[in-house]
């Protein structure tokens, strides 16, 4: 099933991006996208020096970064041009510098970074398989890891928008929670210091990353236990949570070196007037909106919300992931930007969808949804119409709903047309 899963990804890739043109905002690296990315051309092509940048340089690829007083200066953090540095270097072997293309953002970068991400998503696929295999049966693993991926928006952000970070955060949530498993299996240093390693490169990626890391120590340390049992545990190993700061501040000082670079300070917030409003939250936007809402984009959250209800009947993890998500959910809705511009749903979920459904999944094992003829062949169902609807949105989405934010018509027409 993984195989098949990969030979689609690498057919819409090739398919869906014949025709696009890479130079607007159907492009890989437009944009928000350009601006993450931006680092390894001004870093390794024009060494950080604005006069070597090609005229009207960020504009043609959406001005994700700016060229001010001389400087090349971006708001966007710098872990996911970390990650991209692979794709980079491997686009900048293969073949010449197109020069219809600003030096760096061409089309075989375009294609690079959208592999790159694929490869990123997969790995966090088989780090979550290495991680459930020991809570659910392999039959329940076949199926759910598939549908994890393939119906909900996380497809769309590997195969269409790869450029964004959702598929990297969502390979580096992975990777931790697969370290912290085989931390508590061996109890090696070697696997706490890949937990510590990839939160500190997701809080690098996208800094509101660092909500997990508590979610991570009370609950998935242990899902089994109490949330005062696994305090117990951590609180016996005090090295361990100061080496998890010490990492973490150590991967952030390329980040504070770029702020000294670009704005004289080591310390600097470069969202400027953009914020968070923590008074005037939009729940209702965030979830039902047609204008990207949650459940609208991604219908399976209501399923991951059922099974935490479910769960919670036997174990408080479904209690806790609830909980969990009413965090999050409050911190995305204060973003004054609650859409969060052109998007396909909530992107900002995405890399939180593996802690979302694993009550969900837990409670489907355990019902026995294998053993059971009418539910087995009733969620095949399900699934391939969720799996459908991201393939709709993935070939006819134009990136941005244009409609206002309650025009359920102009949903119902992207969806139907």
């Amino acid at each position: 099933m993984r195989l098949i899963a990969i030979l689609i990804s690498i057919f819409v890739i090739l398919n869906n991006h014949s025709k696009t043109d890479f130079k607007s905002y159907h492009g890989t690296l437009w944009a928000d996208a350009g601006g993450y990315y931006h680092y390894l051309p001004a870093t390794f092509k024009y060494t950080y020096d604005a006069k070597y940048w090609p005229k009207d340089a960020a504009n043609k690829v959406g001005n994700g970064f700016e060229v001010k007083d001389g400087k090349i200066v971006s708001k966007y953090f710098i872990g996911s041009a970390i990650l991209n540095f692979p794709a980079y270097r491997v686009a900048e072997i293969i073949g010449p510098k197109d020069p219809e293309f600003v030096g760096g953002f061409d089309k075989r970068h375009q294609y690079a970074v959208l592999f790159s991400t694929m490869i990123y998503v997969f790995l966090g696929l088989y780090f979550l398989e290495k991680i459930w295999q020991y809570y659910v049966k392999p039959e329940t693993l076949y199926f759910i890891i598939p549908l994890l991926y393939l119906s909900t928006n996380l497809f769309y952000y590997t195969v269409d928008k790869g450029g964004m970070t959702h598929g990297q955060s969502f390979f580096l949530f992975c990777l931790a929670w697969f370290g912290l498993h085989r931390f508590n299996q061996s109890h090696q240093k070697r696997w706490f210091f890949l937990f510590t390693l990839s939160t500190a490169l997701a809080i690098l990626v996208r800094p509101t990353a660092a909500m997990v890391i508590p979610f991570f120590y009370l609950v998935l340390n242990d899902p089994k236990s109490s949330i005062s049992d696994n305090i117990k545990v951590w609180l016996a190993r005090p090295s361990l949570l100061i080496s998890h700061f010490i990492i973490i501040g150590i991967v952030f000082l390329p980040q504070l070196f770029y702020w000294k670079y670009a704005a004289g300070s080591y310390f600097n917030y470069a969202y400027g007037d953009e914020g968070f409003d923590f008074t005037n939250p939009h729940f209702l936007e965030v979830l039902f909106s047609p204008n990207n809402g949650l459940i609208i984009y991604t219908p399976l959250i209501l399923f991951f919300i059922w099974g935490c209800i479910k769960q919670n009947i036997e174990t408080n993890l479904g209690w806790h992931t609830l909980v969990f998500f009413g965090i999050i959910l409050f911190v995305f809705s204060s973003w004054e930007s609650w859409a969060y511009g052109c998007s396909l749903g909530q992107r900002s979920f995405i890399e939180y969808y593996p802690i979302l459904a694993f009550p969900l999944f837990l409670y489907l094992d355990k019902a026995g949804i294998w053993h059971k003829k009418a539910l087995r062949y009733s969620s095949i169902l399900v699934v391939l119409l969720l799996i459908a609807i991201q393939l709709k949105y993935i070939y006819t989405y134009d990136d941005c709903f244009h409609a206002g934010d309650w025009d359920y018509s102009a949903w119902l027409k992207l969806l139907t047309s």
